[in-house]
């Protein structure tokens, strides 16, 4: 074993031991390093939500270009300043535009007059009621001007649904393909 080194503490000036292998910050003890760090590092600021003074150590104020007096100030904050275009997941408006369409009254009404013309059953496998969704043949996200037009939806039950090219995520790598011509699906009666 190693032996011990005789150290000063920074905070309060005695002399104590340790191994070479346990020397970190040269205090004799937690409480004299947290009080070293009372002393050295902290400011004067105010909240970012309601003013208020506040005194934090400068390192928590450098890594946080806000700070904030409470959990419930901090919870405003952060829908205040990371919520519409300051997010990090913002695509430029087009979630909320979809989520106004889909849950609008002419949506609704849309897909009740899919289903009624299909007689609520899924087009693919046959199946008369249950689970079912009103499919966009060509994507909503590719085809904003189809998004309500009743030639552009059919009735699918919910596994079926999630088995077409267009479901979710697939519409992107559809429009790759129609791109580039090869989309299997012939939509001619659509135009």
């Amino acid at each position: 074993m190693s032996a011990k080194l005789k150290l000063n503490c920074r905070n309060c000036g005695r002399f104590f031991y340790r191994y070479k292998i346990r020397i970190r910050a040269g205090f004799c003890t937690r409480r004299c390093g947290s009080k070293y760090q009372s002393k050295m590092g902290k400011i004067r600021i105010k909240c970012a939500i309601c003013n208020k003074q506040l005194i934090k150590s400068k390192s928590r104020v450098k890594r946080n270009n806000r700070t904030y007096c409470s959990k419930k100030c901090c919870g405003r904050g952060m829908s205040k300043y990371r919520s519409g275009k300051n997010s990090p997941a913002w695509q430029g408006g087009k979630t909320a535009e979809g989520h106004r369409i889909k849950h609008s009254l002419p949506y609704y009404n849309w897909r009740a007059r899919v289903f009624k013309r299909d007689d609520y059953t899924c087009q693919i496998c046959g199946e008369r009621g249950g689970k079912l969704d009103a499919d966009h043949i060509k994507p909503f996200s590719l085809f904003p001007k189809l998004r309500l037009s009743l030639g552009n939806g059919r009735t699918l039950c919910v596994l079926c649904h999630r088995q077409t090219e267009t479901y979710g995520e697939g519409s992107i790598k559809t429009m790759k393909e129609m791109m580039e011509g090869k989309w299997p699906i012939k939509l001619d009666y659509l135009k």
